[in-house]
């Protein structure tokens, strides 16, 4: 950056300040005006060394000095050149290699000398290169100081030298006329580069926030996943003690208890699984919204998998007086899915349909259909509103007819099971009207791996169907 003298007043100060503004290059240059300036600056060097042809070639036509022409914009473009990859694309290399596509104008306008062709110059010819070239390298103090460059040629060659440059005479209206061409054109195209400058900028910063914010989520998760593995610990143990405490008093090994104190252990026993349940939901929930939930390449008995879930959920449906119905005919006898995850999600649409039905039918019936399976959980229940039935599979959100339910359950259920339908590959929607019952449908692809054909042969019997299930 130049040096100036030491402002002397406030006239000089105010002049000191402007000029000491236009040769500070910023503090900060924000990655998108870097990378943008950078491109831009390549292509400005191609342009400065490409137009020396076409500019010696109006030479030779004119009768004009070609060697001259050549030194000069080859001694131009290499400083251009060299201030570039030397110092990149600073506000010295944006200068430079805006002055050297301004002097390869100048070339132009001298080998055009004699053709009677000078009036193309007028302001025209000289802004265009300005402002153009300044935008595309976002340098509004580039713009500025060449459009003072421009002003100041006009009254050189237009006033100063009339009779050489312009034979037809010159008076000083032509150079206020050039001037004022000259100083509205950087009046208008300042503020561009500027506000384009200011957009990028802006984008950078949020960019940046986003990275910020995304990291705090990340850490956030993190924190989340810890505190759930320590609660998980931390719970787990006592309630484990109670589950056994209670089956010792229910199955009276130390002792005959009077009815009520054992109903008292049936309603302990009950409670802490029921609990347990609730937090490895939560746990299972925590490690599909982190991307942690592994997915086992089973092949089972669908239809084996069923008559499971429906003995498991048969004393849910009696508590209700419900009777629950079985449909499974036509279902092959190998499919490839996590059977794990696909009883926890029959469990919990059973479990559901008993909970919220009483005195009516639950049926889970599947069939198979072209890409995989189909399984349907209907019941006689209470119904979803058509408003509550996307808002059921999210987490910790019920219907708000089952709110007011004595039996109403935590949320989890549907919500994890429809991220285990999607992470089978699978979908799982709901049908229903309030007061005729709802059907849940899972539809699931047959995802049988090179794994589950390398052990194909272990699905043979019953048994470790049963077990792979």
């Amino acid at each position: 950056m130049p040096s100036f003298p030491q402002p002397g007043g406030p006239i000089v100060s105010a002049i000191y300040s402007l000029a000491k503004g236009l040769f500070r290059d910023e503090d900060y240059v924000p990655r998108r005006v870097s990378r943008f300036r950078s491109i831009a600056a390549r292509i400005l060097l191609v342009e400065q060394w490409g137009f020396l042809f076409p500019i010696a070639t109006v030479a030779y036509f004119t009768g004009n000095s070609i060697p001259s022409i050549l030194a000069v914009g080859t001694a131009s473009a290499a400083l251009s050149t060299w201030a570039y990859f030397t110092h990149g694309t600073t506000l010295a290399t944006r200068m430079t290699i805006c002055i050297g596509m301004l002097m390869d104008v100048l070339l132009l306008i001298y080998a055009l000398s004699g053709t009677g062709s000078w009036q193309m110059d007028g302001g025209h010819m000289w802004v265009f290169a300005v402002w153009s070239h300044c935008l595309a390298l976002l340098c509004w103090r580039s713009l500025i100081v060449s459009g003072f460059i421009g002003v100041a040629h006009h009254f050189a060659l237009v006033y100063l030298l009339p009779f050489w440059v312009f034979p037809d005479g010159a008076n000083l209206a032509r150079v206020w006329l050039h001037g004022a061409i000259v100083i509205l054109q950087m009046v208008a195209f300042t503020p561009i580069v500027i506000l384009i400058n200011r957009m990028l900028r802006n984008a950078e910063d949020l960019e940046h926030r986003l990275e910020q914010s995304m990291q705090l989520a990340q850490s956030a998760s993190q924190e989340k996943s810890n505190f759930l593995s320590g609660m998980s610990h931390e719970l787990r143990t006592p309630l484990n003690a109670i589950i056994g405490f209670s089956e010792v008093m229910r199955g009276e090994l130390f002792g005959p208890l009077s009815s009520r104190y054992k109903q008292y252990a049936a309603d302990i026993h009950w409670s802490a699984q029921h609990l347990t349940k609730v937090i490895g939901s939560i746990l299972d929930l925590a490690k599909v919204s982190e991307g942690k939930m592994e997915i086992a390449d089973d092949v089972i008995d669908p239809a084996i998998l069923c008559q499971d879930v429906v003995g498991m959920c048969q004393p849910l449906a009696a508590a209700n007086r419900n009777r629950l119905r079985l449909d499974v005919d036509g279902l092959p006898n190998q499919f490839g899915t996590d059977g794990t995850r696909l009883r926890q999600i029959l469990i919990n649409l059973l479990g559901n349909a008993c909970k919220y039905t009483s005195d009516g039918e639950i049926a889970l019936s599947a069939r198979a259909i072209r890409t995989g399976i189909a399984i349907e959980v209907s019941d006689t229940g209470i119904g979803i509103a058509e408003p509550d039935q996307a808002r059921i599979f999210q987490m910790f959100s019920q219907a708000t007819s089952q709110v007011s339910r004595p039996n109403a359950g935590t949320g989890i259920g549907l919500a994890l099971s429809k991220e285990f339908s999607e992470l089978l590959g699978g979908a799982l929607t709901v049908q229903s009207k309030v007061g005729q019952g709802s059907t849940f449908i899972l539809c699931l692809p047959n995802r049988a791996t090179a794994y589950a054909a390398k052990n194909r042969q272990d699905t043979d019997s019953i048994e470790p169907l049963r077990k792979a299930s």
